[in-house]
């Protein structure tokens, strides 16, 4: 996690996927880690943003990204921005 300025804050979790997921992208099957991704992002939002509202104190929109889902060194970058 690093403060980028006073009102904003990134998080990178690396390593997200499952291993379902290894499984599935060790046997081809990429499409189907991206369709299990929409399934899982809104279940981590629902629990992670809950936890990071009582830790951040305040409102904030977010952005979320995965990079690198097919490689070794796949994470999920979320970005909060505060609000005021």
């Amino acid at each position: 996690m690093k403060l980028d300025n006073e009102s904003q804050i990134t998080i990178e979790i690396r390593g997200i996927l499952s291993s379902l997921s290894e499984i599935l992208l060790k046997e081809g099957a990429a499409d189907l880690v991206a369709e299990y991704w929409k399934v899982l992002k809104p279940y981590l939002e629902r629990g992670f943003m809950e936890e990071l509202i009582e830790t951040v104190g305040c409102r904030f929109s977010y952005s979320w990204r995965l990079c690198d889902q097919y490689h070794e060194g796949r994470s999920v970058i979320i970005q909060l921005n505060k609000s005021v």
